[in-house]
């Protein structure tokens, strides 16, 4: 029992920070989340609503970009798009992303983890839509509401943590993908693996290009990964990892008024390490990154970015099955910038933060589990931070649960916001959110679950921009509250047939720009021994391209297929399609998306 509670307890860390751990795990279609081979929990216990977007989601969704698929399949999150394949930076940008209505502009209060490490953009403080691509990739898990306890800043409307792809444990594991479609569009991606009991290494790369259903609005990106770990005995395991990628995107602007050759070409990459231990009442671990960027923008904008970081979290389990968490994060984020067409020199600037958290759970008449905890985070501007959570989950009877959850998030102002433009203002505070949650997890047998969850969010102290340019100023000014209700299901109607579906109403007040009142999803997946077909329609309502409910979007369904043959054990034939219906829409004020879109290939894999 002792051992049981102490996996169920480390979720809330282990699922939300240090994911990278997660090396073989079987997603199942009732509340339980396996998130790694030494700390397994059931979802009920997990205070955040939590939601999964498993390997096989992703091969099936056919997407290149893995927040599309979050989009489609997570309720609460909805991204803005402008094409087949891209979203660019600076003005005119897609890729913002919202949950439960936050987000920001750029997004800022969704914070984005790579292995369960920060990964933004040092000077701007959002991350980088075009570099999260499907190759590589195991999983994402997607925290639904404020994460600040255990991740800090940018935390404050949910955390996206993308799992890469597993190094393989007995032998050598390989895949190549190579797909084709309309406008010029190109996909190829590949991995190649080789491991044993005591570790092992893995490769992968990836290319997607297009043209574009617009002029000047083709798209390109290459990256490349390697990971490797090393068992250090039975209670130690090392293990790192490095990515790069570049990209070069370009901005073909609103239909009224289209662009000519507004290009932004980028280079991301990151690295990582991890110590982690594993006994039998104390597990932890020791992490770094180093993320690091160049931008360039036809404007002459040009910058050289970097982040660094520390983290360090240790659980211990007591008598009666009482577990506390306790851990530590250092981050550091900055970098140099300016204008190489008007010599405007931007500077060098530099921010950091430091994170201590303690996290205690306790399970009561084995139906029960109480949890809360405490951040206390130091900004170098702003000063200190003080972020409780408290959580409780009742087991009602074996096949229901009932969770309520209170907790408090934030977002340091970036140094975008506190230096640079277009209205530096270092005198800024940090935007912060109360966020209160009730859920239901429901299991019918083993091929069924059911998720409702209601929350109100009240925020406050957002920072906005004011004046008239060049007189602008940002200050910290406006509150706002946001009140939702989300439900998902998995149905195994018949044993090869499974319909999922999600569904997430919000009401944003204010703050309706890219928060969409109605959002819809529904797929259904027939398979067979040798071949497989999926169809889902994404209905999204009640959409806006401004705050204050100005510049209406037309509501829009959106019908996708995919069908697949297998003739063989490892190789498989698709053929895709999108927005099969041909339907005009937008999720951006003005930037028509594409009309019905064909895409084939084929696939191969050895395990």
């Amino acid at each position: 029992m002792m051992k049981r509670l102490l996996m169920l307890a480390m979720v809330p860390v282990s699922l939300l920070a240090q994911a990278e751990r997660d090396t073989a795990r079987t997603y199942v279609l009732d509340p339980v989340i396996i998130t790694g081979t030494h700390s397994e929990a059931l979802r009920s216990t997990v205070p955040n609503a939590v939601s999964v977007v498993s390997r096989e989601d992703i091969r099936r969704s056919g997407e290149t970009s893995l927040l599309a698929v979050v989009n489609r399949r997570v309720p609460g999150v909805f991204l803005t798009e402008r094409g087949v394949l891209g979203y660019g930076v600076s003005t005119g940008a897609a890729g913002g992303i919202s949950i439960r209505g936050a987000g920001g502009s750029p997004n800022t209060q969704v914070l984005v983890l790579t292995d369960g490490r920060p990964h933004v953009m040092g000077l701007m403080g959002h991350p980088l839509p075009d570099t999260y691509v499907t190759a590589g990739v195991e999983r994402v898990e997607v925290i639904r509401g404020p994460a600040s306890l255990l991740h800090g800043t940018n935390a404050m409307g949910g955390v996206i943590n993308i799992i890469s792809a597993r190094t393989p444990t007995g032998g050598i594991g390989a895949d190549l993908s190579a797909s084709a479609g309309g406008f010029g569009t190109q996909k190829i991606e590949g991995g190649i693996g080789y491991g044993t009991n005591a570790g092992g290494v893995s490769v992968h790369a990836s290319r997607y290009v297009t043209d574009g259903h617009r002029p000047y609005s083709s798209f390109r990106v290459n990256g490349g990964s390697i990971r490797g770990h090393y068992q250090l005995g039975p209670r130690f395991v090392l293990s790192g990892d490095a990515s790069l990628s570049g990209f070069k995107t370009y901005d073909p602007g609103p239909a009224s008024a289209p662009r000519i050759d507004n290009w932004v070409d980028i280079v991301r990459g990151s690295s990582g390490f991890a110590l982690e231990n594993r006994m039998e009442n104390l597990q932890g671990a020791f992490k770094g990154f180093f993320n690091f960027g160049r931008h360039d923008i036809y404007d002459g904008f040009h910058s050289v970015d970097n982040s660094t970081g520390l983290l360090l979290y240790q659980a211990m389990t007591f008598a009666g099955g009482t577990i506390l968490t306790g851990g530590l994060d250092y981050k550091r984020y900055g970098g140099v910038a300016e204008n190489q067409k008007s010599r405007l020199d931007y500077g060098r600037h530099f921010v950091s933060e430091f994170g201590a958290y303690v996290l205690l759970q306790q399970p009561l008449l084995e139906m029960l589990t109480l949890s809360g905890g405490l951040r206390l985070n130091h900004g170098s501007v702003y000063g200190d931070e003080i972020l409780p959570q408290l959580g409780v989950a009742l087991q009602a009877n074996t096949e229901t649960t009932i969770k309520a959850t209170v907790g408090r998030g934030f977002r340091s102002p970036t140094i975008r916001e506190l230096y640079l433009f277009p209205a530096p203002t270092p005198t800024l505070e940090p935007e912060r959110m109360w966020n209160y949650e009730v859920s239901v997890l429901r299991s019918l047998g083993n091929r069924s679950t059911l998720e409702l969850a209601a929350f109100v969010a009240d925020g406050s102290n957002l920072i906005r921009t004011e004046g008239k340019y060049p007189n602008l100023v940002y200050s910290n000014s406006g509150a706002f509250v946001h009140r939702g209700v989300e439900f998902s299901a998995v149905v195994g109607v018949l044993e090869p047939f499974t319909l999922e579906t999600t569904y997430g109403y919000l009401d944003a007040g204010e703050q309706t720009m890219a928060n969409p009142r109605h959002k819809l999803f529904v797929e259904g997946q027939y398979r067979e021994k040798w071949w497989s077909v999926n169809a889902g329609v994404q209905y999204i309502s009640g959409l806006y391209g401004a705050d204050r409910s100005t510049k209406a979007i037309t509501d829009y369904a959106l019908l996708q297929a995919r069908l697949t043959v297998t003739p063989v054990e490892g190789l498989s034939l698709y053929i895709a399609g999108e927005n099969l219906t041909d339907v005009s829409y937008q999720t951006m004020w003005d930037y028509p998306m594409p009309g019905r879109t064909i895409l084939s290939g084929v696939r191969w894999e050895m395990e």
